[in-house]
């Protein structure tokens, strides 16, 4: 199932739909790009015969804006401004170089030249064929959603790239809405390149509102970040990922990160995620630098139990981070009152260490990944 014309009667200034968005998927392909020559030789896949969710007049302003050099001999748009009809998705792709494009869906009543279930089985002259993908929506809609998956990875040319523009929370769109970690550990996994990933949310129904853009989802807690900034907004994931290895011939992993082969992680990690190696190793970095300023991440029963067995190094521990607390609030543990920092704020608290405030080893991966950005700016995880 993939969008038909009569949703573009939805269509407003600002509105993302499911199709070609110029500020998400669209800006993923043309960025750093300078001329439609970059293009040349290269072929692109729409699945589904795709909507351009902009006009003619805001493509020659975006285009201008880049100075990107685009085939005018393709369409002409030098006479159109903002108010005046859209391009069509085949000539917007040639326009920008891409000697082929395609569009490819279950049947061809949207103008699809190419017919197939993306549920089932690809037929060989698909494979490794395709330099771009571009999802515009349409993966929630196949109820096989991890062969079709897999399906659009086979497809894809070594060193080839797919957008997806997905909804990531909108309840009754189809069959799915997708979380960015769906797409970070399977392209992980299968030796993709993720090249950006983020989430955009909009105003339903007042297109009029600003959009707003996440930091990268590899590297921040988008839960957080949707309760902080996005309340109320439609949330859009983006993501723009380059084939590496990954073999057709390969069996592909969908396993989520955090739960795949647990028995050997924790093997490995034992003293990691020991309780005993946390006291321990915070009481050595103290003894080492009795200057030095510590945080726990989490509030809640391990919280406390390191406050009270930590009793004796009370003063070098200056805080609490917790995404689900208010800044500022004053939390009463057995032992001692600590304050909610704003993890934002790491560098002015001169926070050097963070301990995770857990003992349960699915809990501490989920913790690692949230405050895993801060490894960049020196500060360790304990």
């Amino acid at each position: 199932m993939l969008f038909n014309g009569q949703m573009m009667d939805e269509l407003k200034k600002g509105m993302f739909i499911m199709g070609i968005n110029y500020n998400a998927g669209f800006s993923q392909i043309i960025k750093g790009k300078n001329s439609y020559r970059e293009f040349m030789g290269m072929n692109m896949l729409m699945l589904g015969k795709q909507d351009v969710n902009f006009t003619r007049g805001k493509l020659k302003w975006i285009l201008n804006r880049i100075e990107f050099e685009y085939r005018k001999d393709i369409v002409e748009i030098d006479d159109y401004d903002e108010r005046n009809e859209k391009i069509d998705s085949y000539d917007l792709f040639k326009l920008l170089g891409f000697d082929e494009v395609h569009a490819l869906d279950i049947s061809g009543y949207e103008g699809a030249d190419i017919i197939c279930d993306l549920s089932q089985t690809l037929s060989k002259e698909l494979l490794d064929r395709f330099d771009y993908i571009y999802d515009g929506g349409v993966l929630e809609h196949i109820f096989n959603f991890p062969q079709a998956l897999i399906n659009t990875s086979r497809m894809l040319k070594k060193g080839g790239r797919i957008i997806h523009d997905l909804p990531c929370e909108w309840a009754d769109h189809g069959f799915y809405s997708f979380s960015p970690t769906c797409l970070i550990d399977y392209y992980n996994a299968n030796q993709f390149s993720i090249k950006n990933i983020y989430l955009v949310g909009y105003h339903y129904p007042d297109y009029e509102m600003v959009n707003v853009i996440s930091p990268d989802c590899r590297y921040n807690d988008s839960k957080q970040w949707i309760d902080t900034f996005a309340t109320g907004y439609k949330i859009l994931l983006v993501c723009d990922a380059v084939k590496g290895k990954c073999s057709t011939e390969e069996n592909i992993s969908f396993m989520q990160y955090i739960y795949a082969d647990l028995d050997e992680t924790l093997k490995r990690n034992k003293v990691l995620y020991s309780y005993e190696y946390k006291i321990e190793r915070v009481k050595h970095i103290i003894k080492d630098d009795p200057k030095s300023r510590i945080a726990i991440y989490g509030s809640g029963i391990t919280a406390n139990k390191l406050l009270y067995d930590l009793q004796d190094y009370l003063d070098n521990i200056v805080g609490i981070y917790d995404g689900n607390l208010k800044c500022g609030e004053v939390i009463d543990f057995d032992n001692c009152k600590r304050s909610i920092l704003n993890l934002k704020d790491i560098d002015n608290d001169d926070v050097k260490y963070i301990v995770l405030g857990s003992e349960k080893p699915h809990v501490i991966e989920i913790l690692r990944q949230r405050v895993k950005h801060l490894k960049r700016r020196g500060i360790q995880v304990i």
